[in-house]
């Protein structure tokens, strides 16, 4: 994104790996720095994730991509409570504006290959 702070950019993927088996991966690519990629085992409340950013609001740095992942414990166990969770706990003002924009929270079905999703956007009516 072409903007002051050079916004940076978070990706997940879940693909299926061999006999069936969930894989699941985040990663970050941050300004004038490599990407960073980490393979994630989330069990029955327990999540990973990484940040925007770092440090002080008003001069924010990038992601600490050394330190790899935040673990966070959660129990939550429908999409729409995982999304109002992780919104709630985003929670940050910058200026008097609310920063956050989105969350999504999804729960694997019983057979593995499909999702129920809920998402929680500031910027939807």
């Amino acid at each position: 994104e072409p903007d002051s702070l050079n916004t940076p950019r978070i990706g997940g993927i879940i693909t299926m790996a061999g006999e069936g088996k969930a894989v699941f991966i985040i990663s970050i690519v941050t300004h004038e720095r490599p990407a960073a990629a980490w393979r994630v085992r989330p069990g029955p409340g327990m999540f990973y994730g990484v940040a925007t950013y770092s440090g002080d609001m008003a001069s924010p740095g990038a992601f600490k991509i050394e330190g790899g992942p935040v673990t966070v414990a959660c129990r939550a166990d429908t999409p729409g409570a995982l999304a109002e969770y992780f919104y709630g706990i985003s929670a940050a003002t910058y200026r008097g504006e609310d920063i956050r924009v989105c969350t999504i929270g999804g729960v694997r079905s019983g057979d593995g290959h499909t999702w129920e999703m809920a998402a929680i956007n500031r910027h939807d009516n």
